[in-house]
């Protein structure tokens, strides 16, 4: 009915602060629940990712990462927000998310995937991360989805010129290498 469900954290709320806190916003992007029932959140913690777990009653599962989170930055001087998280059958997360480059002012797109205890999954793409930026100006990453072949589906936009973009697809195998037989080298546009 739209009441908060007081069995939830504490009073229906489940407040999280990254570990230690930052003196800058942490904030939430998006959610997934897994088959148990426990709950994963990515999100920001200054300028890096966060993953973190909540069990079903929204207390932080410390048996995650480090106490309950995972941090990991993308590249030097890039600041990263998260978009989107899927999990796939064996409890992996993949997580979709743009990060800004500084020092060239261009955005660009990556898939992190981590293991179902919150360790960087080092076997996707070599090192758990998987670069997916075809443009030279800014792509963008909004959503992803899960095939039934444990594909990945990554979806966007990408910078034509500053000012315009077209709809951007791209296509990843379970390894994290981009899918050729997808588009035009793993991706559509």
């Amino acid at each position: 009915n739209g009441t908060l469900d007081a069995s939830f954290g504490n009073s229906g709320k489940s407040i999280l602060f990254a570990l230690p806190p930052t003196e800058v916003e942490d904030s939430a992007r998006a959610i997934a629940i897994q088959a148990d029932g426990k709950i994963i959140i990515t999100g920001t913690k200054k300028d890096n990712i966060v993953i973190v777990r909540l069990t079903a009653d929204g207390s932080l599962d410390a048996t995650f990462g480090t106490n309950g989170f995972t941090e990991i930055p993308i590249a030097e001087g890039s600041i990263d927000a998260p978009e989107a998280i899927i999990i796939q059958p064996d409890g992996a997360i993949v997580v979709a998310a743009n990060y800004y480059i500084t020092s060239t002012l261009n955005n660009h797109i990556v898939l992190l995937r981590f293991t179902a205890n919150g360790n960087l999954d080092t076997t996707f793409g070599g090192n758990g991360k998987v670069m997916l930026s075809p443009g030279t100006i800014n792509d963008q990453v909004f959503d992803l989805k899960l095939q039934q072949d444990n594909k990945i589906v990554v979806c966007g936009n990408t910078a034509i010129t500053n000012s315009n973009y077209d709809f951007l697809a791209a296509r990843v195998n379970p390894d994290g290498s981009l899918d050729n037989t997808f588009g035009t080298n793993g991706f559509a546009t």
